[in-house]
């Protein structure tokens, strides 16, 4: 099991990035986070988004190394 905290976060769309390769597409969004920090998140490719939304996160930190993540909820 994991410990840590997990708390929801917003942020705003800043950039989009795709990549296509021989294993798929992977879609990306830049996002500046309300505490300013931008952050680079994969997203599912059927979430909608542009520049200038406003979206939800999960952020989860791990107690044992610090590490945080971020998963994407919704578009506000």
């Amino acid at each position: 099991y994991s410990t840590g905290t997990t708390t929801e976060v917003a942020g705003t769309v800043k950039g989009m990035h795709s990549t296509a390769s021989e294993s798929g597409e992977s879609f990306n969004i830049v996002l500046e986070l309300e505490s300013s920090t931008i952050i680079y998140l994969e997203m599912p490719r059927e979430a909608y988004v542009k520049e200038g939304d406003k979206v939800k996160l999960m952020e989860r930190k791990t107690n044992l190394f610090g590490f945080t993540n971020y998963i994407f909820k919704n578009v506000e």
